[in-house]
């Protein structure tokens, strides 16, 4: 991924990556000292877990892109709340974008189960809760565009799983 945003001088953030002094580039909180402090670095890659605690984030950074999400409710509001917090300046708008599988929904796929249960867990912790920000965060889950690829079909990604499980024997397929 580093590769891939190198023009945005990204730092990354992980679970091998040891705590340590600010001063230390090769510690964590060098690496978050980084992104606050260097203009060239753009980009920050984490994931929830890494970056939900002890960091705060939102005087320098109003974009979150979730590539991946774990069923763990607790490290996608932590994560959100990096960004997302008082103390923003009036005007500042926080945006968040959730990217999940283009395959079609009744198919089976992690992305959407993870999005049920996400759903599901944020409803319960508003009611329990009576908080209307938790309200929000779930009713946008709810009602965000589905990044569904109607040209896909199910047989599609059916041959894609079983290519990728080493159930398709390629011997057999007509060459032209």
């Amino acid at each position: 991924m580093e590769l891939m945003l190198a023009d945005l001088n990204p730092v990354s953030l992980y679970g091998a990556i040891p705590s340590g002094e600010p001063t230390d580039p090769t510690t964590r909180e060098g690496r978050i000292r980084r992104f606050h402090e260097d203009p060239s670095c753009m980009v920050m890659i984490a994931n929830p877990a890494a970056a939900g605690e002890g960091i705060s984030l939102h005087k320098i950074c109003h974009d979150a892109l979730y590539l991946d999400r774990s069923y763990v409710t607790t490290h996608y509001l932590q994560s959100i709340d990096r960004i997302h917090r008082l103390g923003l300046a009036p005007g500042v708008e926080t945006n968040i974008y959730i990217y999940r599988t283009l395959a079609p929904l009744g198919l089976g796929c992690i992305d959407h189960s993870v999005s049920h249960r996400l759903r599901q867990k944020l409803r319960a912790l508003q009611i329990l809760l009576d908080d209307p920000d938790l309200h929000e965060i779930a009713y946008d889950e709810e009602n965000s565009e589905d990044p569904i690829a109607w040209d896909i079909s199910p047989d599609d990604v059916r041959d894609l799983i079983e290519v990728l499980e080493g159930r398709v024997d390629f011997s057999d397929e007509d060459t032209e």
